[in-house]
């Protein structure tokens, strides 16, 4: 319980004005758009060297390559993975621009390793 009091002063510390709290803001933000740049980036080198890459240089990516990677992921993780699309519609001022209106489920990858099956005693079903 101290312990945790004392992790609260000493967030509280760290932003007790609106400028640090901002500067904080700023910080996490930076760091993050630099963490998703750097990851992208490898992403997309990494499907480039598989040459998954649907016109064979960084165009889109077919269905049945996502399809394996989130069966990949639902396999590591035993996590069901569900892939969407975005419904788009035109911008009524700018039809060259799209606002996502909703998603609609694409493909559901379950998990098919490390599942532990149970088996019911007949006395478990009376």
């Amino acid at each position: 319980m101290a312990r945790e009091k004392e992790m609260f002063n000493h967030v509280k510390k760290m932003c007790d004005s609106k400028d640090e709290m901002e500067e904080t803001s700023a910080l996490v933000k930076q760091i993050s758009e630099n963490i998703i740049d750097q990851y992208y980036l490898k992403f997309c080198d990494l499907l480039n060297e598989l040459n998954l890459y649907d016109d064979g240089k960084d165009g889109p990516i077919t269905l049945e390559t996502w399809m394996g990677i989130a069966q990949a992921i639902a396999d590591a993780s035993g996590y069901t993975v569900t892939l969407q699309a975005a419904l788009t519609e035109p911008l009524p001022n700018d039809a060259s621009t799209g606002r996502i209106t909703g998603w609609r489920d694409v493909a559901v990858a379950e998990p098919m390793l490390f599942i532990k099956t149970v088996s019911l005693r007949p006395q478990d079903l009376a």
